[in-house]
């Protein structure tokens, strides 16, 4: 890499954005997305069998909670996916800053935000995949209490 900015003609300095700009967008766009397909494809699922049932057999109670736990887990994501586009634009307008030759204050501001935000994220990732195995464990315990039982 370079030693300082001040190496760094302007085509080289865009390229670099461009860079980091694509690689900060497909980090956080992947997870967000892999955890929507997933939600809408398990809600769907369950979807079709509740309606290829003619009855419900019991644990309707699990299956509210299987809802309950994919609505927070599509919200969480949805909160994750916009804080992280946000600190990616910090992130990016950072290194703006920093080729601009800004002050170690607002430098310093800069990295304060982006931290908060990236230990915020991670906390919510976190939540995401609580929430997630929480909904599948509902939903298997749903899915389990509507076997029917044959007695010989």
């Amino acid at each position: 890499m370079f030693n300082s900015y001040q190496e760094i003609d302007r085509k080289e300095y865009l390229e670099i954005r461009n860079w980091y700009a694509q690689r900060i967008f497909y980090a956080s766009d992947t997870f967000d997305k892999t955890i929507m397909t997933l939600s809408i494809s398990v809600l769907w699922a369950s979807l079709l069998f509740i309606n290829n049932k003619k009855e419900i057999i019991g644990g309707l109670k699990y299956l509210i909670f299987a809802w309950i736990f994919l609505a927070l887990t599509i919200l969480i994501s949805l909160i994750s996916f916009l804080l992280g586009e946000r600190s990616n634009r910090d992130s990016l307008d950072r290194y703006d800053a920093e080729y601009l030759q800004k002050s170690s204050k607002e430098l310093e501001d800069y990295d304060s935000k982006i931290l908060v935000k990236s230990k915020i994220i991670w906390i919510i990732k976190i939540l995401t995949i609580i929430f997630l195995i929480l909904w599948v464990c509902f939903l298997v315990l749903f899915f389990y209490s509507n076997i029917p039982v044959h007695h010989v």
